[in-house]
């Protein structure tokens, strides 16, 4: 199998936030032999990203070296050409719930997940909910699940509203 993590679970592990033990055991099942990860180095960015502005810089690095410290299982693939245009194809095309485009950082992953033949992109974005285009899933349950179960107030808010107007 091949699994593409978003970055938001690695930060949800980083951080301890609820739901996260299902996102380590979607990591370690990930490692075992026969799996591959695959991870957009833009990855690398959106985990450093919340450190560096609360100056835990060291802290930040120390999750970048934990998550590139699981290679030879973990690929990483950087944003080519080919990759960028899948994600603008993404990016003008794609809606979230709220009605707003993917982001960039978000459609890079996607187009990473779909090119790199990926059999699940994990993740804990509720933007992912409406993505079709490859296997979609939170950590052991799949998305829209695990956000019912773990996220907050406003993204259950804004699931049942989607699930009201038939949109998930």
């Amino acid at each position: 199998m091949i699994y593409t993590f978003d970055s938001g679970v690695f930060l949800g592990i980083a951080n301890g936030e609820k739901g996260y033990e299902l996102a380590v055991k979607e990591v370690e099942e990930a490692i075992k032999p026969g799996n591959t990860i695959t991870l957009s180095t833009i990855t690398l960015n959106e985990v450093l990203t919340p450190f560096l502005r609360v100056n835990e810089e060291r802290k930040g690095l120390k999750i970048v070296e934990t998550i590139k410290s699981l290679k030879p299982k973990v690929k990483f693939i950087d944003v080519n050409e080919e990759i960028s245009l899948r994600a603008a194809e993404y990016r003008a095309k794609i809606k979230t719930i709220e009605n707003r485009f993917l982001a960039l950082a978000d459609s890079i992953i996607l187009a990473t997940a779909v090119i790199a033949e990926s059999d699940y992109l994990i993740t804990t974005d509720p933007d992912f909910l409406l993505v079709d285009v490859v296997n979609i899933k939170g950590p052991g349950l799949t998305l829209k699940d695990w956000l019912k179960k773990y996220g907050s107030r406003k993204v259950k808010e804004k699931i049942k509203e989607a699930e009201a107007k038939g949109k998930i």
